[in-house]
């Protein structure tokens, strides 16, 4: 077994060249921003010495200061950290127990009431958020619906996390002020995350307890609680640990989300204030903060788990997409039950609701045609915006504007990933471990800070979203793909063979069952990218802009401006997440 000081060197040095890909990968696409790049005035330099100056403002802190407030940029992000990290903590608890206890009952008790869980992820986090705050204080007023304190309520600052710094001082009205606060952000995005906890927790014991292991010790005459507990579920949380890059990468597009939702003064909310006021070198530090703050917390998580579990040191970390988690083949879809023929219901409602927009839509989604902020009525039967705009004809269109921005970039990742992957996998050499490393690094970025960036320098529109979109999808299929191409060398393919075998009888297949699952994930990342205030054009209808527009009508409970638009997204996306299940 390799030794601990080893195994930790190889890991980073691994990080490492992670870290200056992505970062080299943000810094090209910093030039293409709208202001200079993070480093300081020296666009009309040769790129090399702005590509130095770049890594040497980096490593020295010399971030450049906000166009808005004239303030350091690392000092404001370092001020609303402690927020964030309190947030992410609080909220990974609520996940993890969540998704523990109904996990470990399911397994338990062999009952799948709770499997719906697992499909919580359709619904906008942000959405959610706003739902729970018209309900839990606009509605019945027993929480607050945003900041982070009452006034005058702040703690002795310690740590910069209040319900910590409550405790240390002894200050029990803080610490309950504080928790109250905390809860509904804390509350939504754990239920968001807790579906990801279930189905690892779950899956893992369920997949423990079929083991041989398992059963020589029941045919020991072990009892069998202590079997599950003290061998199975042990087994299932380490497998949650193997995890932890895609926990993280989740977490911190959902912490940013929630920040806006609940005026949380973290770096999320940090982040949006910064791309509506158009302050670009703020922009461009944040998002380098989040690209070294995933990898510092994957390689404290790659330490923490080879300590507690020494066999990870003998093999490779493993992927985040195993090859027997893929989705359903086109077999297993035409066998499919019940769930296959909702999925295909809701999605026909909605094609023909789309293809019919110009005939079903009343009015012209942009334009104003009515009071403003009307409730349902018979003459507009979701009501209006603040603008007058009828909602009933900018969800009509707006679901167009979703689907187009779905289909273009699951058709671009698709090939490109393909492509890559063929490359990679067939020409090898250095050119093939080159294509590997830079697909391996941006695959464990957080998808909304890369669609972010890669948003903000191809510009707003259908073509620039869905392009942004495709380029965070494509590592994705980079790596199943090329799984499946070197399971098939190992079985002693030529590379004729292997190309036939593996185009005509695994990717076609694969490509086509994986669709609906690529179309739910875009249509999520797009609704948040306009949430954020990075998506398509203002001209153009959209479900995530008519969110983000809602937003600031929560307090003056205008129901119908949040309800509507997001229950589009939660059912559209559900269909498709539906018709992608893998089988079993």
């Amino acid at each position: 077994m390799p030794s601990l000081r080893r195994y930790l060197l190889v890991r980073l040095i691994f990080k490492l060249l992670m870290a200056i890909i992505i970062l080299t990968f943000l810094f090209f696409l910093f030039c293409f921003f709208p202001d200079e790049p993070l480093g300081g005035p020296e666009q009309k330099k040769p790129l090399l010495y702005q590509y130095v100056g770049y890594f040497v403002a980096l490593l020295s802190g010399d971030w450049g200061r906000s166009a808005l407030t004239q303030r350091p940029v690392l000092d404001e992000i370092l001020e609303g950290f402690p927020a964030t990290l309190e947030l992410s903590i609080s909220s990974l608890l609520v996940a993890f127990t969540l998704g523990l206890t109904l996990g470990v009952w399911s397994a338990r008790k062999g009952w799948k009431g709770f499997d719906l869980l697992s499909e919580v992820d359709v619904l906008p986090v942000f959405w959610l958020g706003m739902l729970l705050q018209m309900a839990l204080g606009v509605k019945a007023g027993i929480l607050p619906v945003s900041g982070r304190v009452s006034p005058l309520m702040e703690p002795q600052h310690i740590t910069g996390l209040y319900l910590i710094d409550s405790i240390l001082t002894l200050s029990l009205a803080s610490l309950w002020d504080a928790f109250r606060y905390i809860f509904l952000p804390s509350l939504t995005l754990g239920i968001g995350l807790s579906g990801v906890f279930y189905k690892l927790i779950k899956g893992g014991l369920l997949k423990t307890l079929k083991m041989d292991f398992i059963k020589a010790l029941k045919a020991r005459g072990i009892p069998e609680d202590r079997i599950f507990y003290r061998h199975a579920l042990k087994s299932a949380l380490l497998s949650v640990l193997a995890k932890h890059n895609l926990i993280f990468a989740l977490l911190f597009s959902g912490v940013i989300l929630i920040e806006v939702t609940f005026s949380w003064p973290g770096v999320g909310n940090l982040l949006v204030k910064r791309i509506v006021c158009k302050d670009f070198l703020a922009v461009q530090g944040i998002l380098v903060f989040y690209t070294v703050l995933i990898l510092i917390f994957g390689f404290t998580f790659d330490l923490i788990r080879v300590v507690i579990d020494p066999r990870v040191r003998c093999g490779e970390e493993g992927h985040l997409l195993e090859l027997g988690s893929f989705p359903l083949t086109l077999r297993g879809l035409v066998k499919r039950k019940v769930s296959t023929f909702v999925a295909m219901a809701i999605l026909l409602v909605f094609l023909v609701l789309f293809a019919l927009a110009p005939l079903i839509a009343p009015y012209d989604p942009i334009a104003s045609v009515g009071p403003l902020l009307s409730p349902p009525t018979r003459g507009f039967i979701m009501g209006t915006d603040h603008l007058g705009r009828d909602l009933f004809s900018r969800v009509v269109w707006g679901g167009r504007t979703a689907l187009t921005v779905a289909f273009l970039s699951a058709l671009l990742s698709t090939s490109v990933g393909l492509a890559l992957a063929l490359i990679s996998g067939l020409v090898g050499g250095v050119l093939g471990r080159i294509i590997t490393t830079i697909m391996d690094s941006l695959y464990y970025l957080p998808a909304l800070v890369l669609a972010i960036a890669l948003a903000l320098a191809l510009g707003a529109g259908i073509g620039g979203v869905s392009l942004s979109i495709a380029i965070v999808h494509t590592p994705v299929y980079f790596r199943v793909t090329k799984e499946r191409l070197e399971a098939l060398g190992t079985l002693g393919a030529s590379d004729w063979m292997t190309l036939r075998l593996y185009i005509l009888k695994e990717v076609f297949p694969y490509l086509l069952a994986k669709l609906p699952s690529s179309l739910a994930d875009a249509i999520l990342i797009k609704t948040a990218l306009s949430f954020s205030g990075v998506g398509v054009s203002p001209l153009i209808a959209d479900w995530g802009a008519d969110l983000y527009n809602a937003h600031g009508f929560i307090l003056q409970d205008k129901w119908w401006m949040v309800l509507y638009p997001g229950l589009m997204v939660a059912l559209l996306t559900l269909g498709f997440k539906l018709l992608g299940e893998r089988e079993g």
